[in-house]
Formats: C-alpha cells, sequence, structure tokens
C-alpha cells in the first residue's frame, strides 16, 4: 500500500518534472522514498532536480546513493559526477565564486563580467541565473535582468526566488536589491 502511495508521488514527480516544475518535482521523488520507492531512478531523478537548482553537493550524494543501489556501468549517475568532476563544470563555478566574492564588495558590473567570460550562464542552472538577474539589476540593467530571471524559470517554473524576483522588480528600488543580494550569499545590508 504505502509502495502505491509512493509510487504516485514518483509519476508526479515526473510529470512536473517534464513540465520544467523543478522545485515541486523534487518534492514529489521526497516523498515517494519516503514512501518506500528507493531506485537509482528515483535518487538519479532528485539529483538532476537539485543540480539543477545549483545544489551541487546535494545531488552528488543523491548520485553515490543510486549507485549504491545499481552500480553497473549503465547508471546514468556514473556520467553525472563525472560530470561535475569534469575542470569544464569546476571553472565554472570558479568563475562563480568569484563573481560571488566581487558582489560581496557590490562590485556588480565586474561580477556580471566574470560570469558571462566564464561560461556560467551556459549551465541551465537556477543559481547561476538568479544570482545573474541580481547582479545586472543592481548594476542598473533591470531589462536584462528580467531575461535573466526569464530564463530561470524555463528551468524551473516553479522557483519561489525567481518568481519573488521578477514579481518585485518594478517596485524595488535599487537599494533594495542589496537585501536579495545579501540573502542570496548569506550576509546582511549595511
Amino acid at each position: 500500500m504505502l509502495e502505491d502511495v509512493g509510487s504516485c508521488y514518483y509519476n508526479r514527480g515526473l510529470e512536473l518534472m517534464s513540465e520544467n516544475r523543478i522545485s515541486e518535482s523534487m518534492e514529489g521523488f521526497k516523498k515517494a522514498m519516503k514512501f518506500g520507492v528507493s531506485s537509482s531512478d528515483c535518487y538519479n531523478l532528485l539529483g538532476l532536480c537539485l543540480f539543477s537548482l545549483g545544489r551541487f553537493d546535494e545531488a552528488d550524494c543523491f548520485w553515490k546513493k543510486s549507485i549504491k543501489i545499481n552500480d553497473a556501468a549503465d547508471n546514468p549517475a556514473q556520467s553525472y559526477i563525472a560530470y561535475t568532476k569534469d575542470k569544464g563544470f569546476q571553472d565554472m563555478c570558479q568563475s562563480y565564486n568569484i563573481a560571488l566574492k566581487y558582489a560581496e564588495d557590490r562590485k556588480y558590473k565586474k561580477a556580471v563580467e566574470i560570469l558571462q567570460k566564464g561560461n556560467v550562464l551556459k549551465l541551465n542552472c537556477v543559481l547561476f541565473q538568479n544570482f545573474y538577474g541580481l547582479c545586472l539589476y543592481a548594476s542598473g540593467d533591470k531589462t536584462n535582468s528580467q531575461r535573466a530571471w526569464i530564463k530561470s524559470l524555463k528551468i524551473d517554473g516553479s522557483n519561489t526566488d525567481t518568481l519573488y524576483y521578477l514579481s518585485n522588480a518594478e517596485v524595488k528600488e535599487v537599494k533594495g536589491i542589496f537585501g536579495w543580494i545579501g540573502n542570496l550569499l548569506g550576509f546582511k545590508e549595511q
């Protein structure tokens, strides 16, 4: 009986994922696991959701759990983990981290430049797109900030942060954007 409930959540997760509603999909997969679905596919899909959101370490943990269940060479978790260890991906993450440091110092135009040059925006990642949008907005480029957030919604149409940024961008003064960026980075507005 519980496995039937778990299967329903798993199928709902798949449906939401196909609609690019990643945040909601992720919850479906988590609930499926709570109700006994412990397939490598479920772990892989949850990992892909987390990866799309920019939660790379968490994604890696679920892919490793998938491999514990199914260590066959054809388990896609093997290639997902390999991708995160690839130099190109590592370079993107390094560029993102450098851009974060510039944003901390309120050098938003420099952060935008680093994100653009570091190929960070080629990855379909909500975190990267949202951060890019915030930096663009803070540097005065409202049009392109909205484009970045719309691209983020194409990745995850149910992302509450992105929806918040878009709905508040028109009414928020630039000073208020520092609070958004501070929340993203984990520091307080000065």
